[in-house]
């Protein structure tokens, strides 16, 4: 129960200290673009196909503006302490190190989960007065973007307790993995790819409109429910990584201090 308790503090101070400041502007800036272009869509287009909707949603949000505000954030998990070299201080303190890490990663994480979560939900109640969506469409984009969030903030803050250029692996990640490696076709490469997963469940919860043929190849070759906990392995994957990195790895104070 003290454990809980810790990992919840944290994560309120964490939650208080991303509901202020410059970054709080820019990243729900950057959180609210689905909406914002799906409002402007909609209001110049006289008929909404729903292609828009999957290449708004599908495409841009779940892999550009989902994995890049994820990172932003994953790296920001422990980076402010890395670099400002306070991690070792609170290494030295009771408090457990992977108790610091997933109560801020929590509390990061659900801040900006929650504006995600209004973004996808409103651009996708724009586009459902056209194409007839109901609530559980609404529900499983904006569910299956915050699923698709929680994943890559769990691997990109894995990836910063490993390696300080973090945000460059990234992109990296992003723009070569997710948009290279996903779309390989008669192999298995697409499976280390999360967007695929994300791609696969995606289309098999609007499996009654009509796809463009090559996103619904790739769907194809995956399973939903496999896809379904094939990102919770990554989730839970990334968090023992960065567990175990933390508890193995020794911070030395600086020459100062020590």
């Amino acid at each position: 129960m003290r454990i809980v308790t810790a990992t919840l503090l944290v994560a309120r101070q964490a939650m208080g200290q991303s509901a202020r400041g410059l970054r709080l502007v820019a990243l729900s800036l950057l959180t609210f673009v689905p909406l914002m272009l799906t409002a402007l869509i909609v209001s110049v287009e006289e008929t909404i196909q729903f292609s828009t909707f999957a290449g708004i949603t599908l495409f841009f949000s779940f892999q550009i503006i989902v994995p890049l505000l994820a990172l932003i954030l994953g790296v920001s998990v422990l980076g402010d302490e890395i670099e400002g070299r306070t991690l070792t201080y609170l290494y030295t303190r009771p408090l457990p190190r992977p108790v610091y890490f997933i109560g801020r990663m929590l509390g990061l994480g659900c801040f900006f989960g929650i504006l995600l979560a209004i973004s996808l939900a409103g651009s996708a109640a724009l586009f459902g007065s056209d194409l007839n969506f109901d609530a559980r469409h609404i529900a499983s984009a904006t569910f299956i973007g915050l699923v698709a969030f929680g994943v890559y903030l769990a691997i990109f803050a894995a990836i910063r307790t490993i390696l300080k250029p973090a945000l460059y692996v990234g992109f990296l990640w992003i723009f070569v993995v997710e948009g290279i490696v996903s779309k390989i076709p008669n192999s298995g490469a697409p499976r280390s790819s999360v967007w695929h997963h994300v791609m696969v469940v995606f289309t098999d919860q609007f499996d009654e409109f009509l796809f463009p043929g090559k996103v619904r190849a790739m769907a194809d070759v995956g399973d939903p429910g496999q896809s379904m906990w094939m990102l919770a392995a990554i989730f839970a994957g990334a968090i023992a990584v960065a567990v175990i990195r933390l508890q193995t790895t020794e911070q030395r104070l600086p020459a100062a201090v020590a």
